[in-house]
């Protein structure tokens, strides 16, 4: 007689819910719509699920999505290509060196720009990511709960609410959304096409629809990832302005006039 303690059959449960597990077959999420890739995102909801694989469809390719929040050290990361890169263009990652050159505090002549790579080949990523943070999930019409004029006692007012989307719309914005993927080598080998140098580059939009739905044609057509994104003010962005970085707390703060001629506002 062979008598099983409670370890043995706990042992034996895992045992046999970890292959069941292993043996299933995953399905991801099914999306047909950039709404359905990077939903809108109230400021009071919680988010359902941190990261997510989808499967886009016309293109049928997979996509690994993120809705973390964007850090200062993140914008950090990107900034050289917002500030010193023209939109539309591939270029690889400066050194610290040149970027270094390229700051006015360090340099007596700012140089002029990035040099462009003259001949991308990016490639096409099997699963690309994108990285849905607040830039590109926050809507124009966030609710609105700290109203002292309506008292909606807990509730979001829907009059202040709409009083300020109108304002948010009727502002000026632009969305950047940073595109990454590589350079292929030349000539291309199937399965082994990846030279190890990241290839960058930015497009800017007028709306968060819009930015939504470049990210999703990128992803699913291109096979590109979205790797970063946040919103300007036009006429406060690096095109006019050379002075520091202020990251603004809501979207709504971008409407308001800036205390300093000189700083560039951003939200991400």
């Amino acid at each position: 007689m062979v008598t099983v303690g409670v370890a043995g059959r706990d042992r034996r449960r895992n045992s046999v819910g970890y292959q069941s597990l292993e043996n299933s077959v995953y399905l991801p999420e099914v999306i047909s719509s950039h709404a359905a890739l990077i939903p809108v995102q109230y400021s009071e909801e919680s988010i359902p699920e941190m990261d997510r694989v989808v499967r886009i469809i016309p293109f049928n390719r997979n996509a690994f999505v993120t809705m973390h929040c964007a850090k200062t050290v993140d914008f950090g990361e990107f900034q050289w290509i917002l500030k010193y890169g023209e939109p539309g263009l591939w270029y690889e990652r400066p050194s610290r060196q040149t970027l270094w050159k390229m700051t006015p505090l360090a340099a007596e002549k700012q140089l002029d720009g990035l040099p462009a790579v003259e001949s991308p080949r990016p490639v096409t990523l099997d699963t690309p990511r994108v990285w849905a943070s607040a830039a590109l999930t926050t809507p124009t019409n966030d609710d609105l709960y700290d109203c002292t004029i309506h008292r909606a006692e807990g509730n979001p007012c829907q009059q202040c609410t709409d009083d300020r989307a109108d304002v948010v719309d009727s502002c000026d914005l632009v969305y950047y959304v940073v595109i990454s993927t590589f350079q292929a080598n030349d000539p291309f080998i199937y399965g082994a096409h990846f030279n190890g140098k990241p290839l960058y580059k930015y497009i800017r939009c007028g709306s968060r629809e819009v930015a939504a739905a470049e990210a999703f044609y990128t992803t699913g057509m291109d096979g590109w990832s979205v790797l970063f994104s946040c919103v300007m003010r036009e006429g406060e962005t690096f095109f006019e302005r050379a002075g520091p970085v202020e990251r603004v707390d809501e979207l709504w703060d971008l409407t308001q006039d800036s205390h300093d001629d000189d700083v560039v506002r951003v939200y991400y």
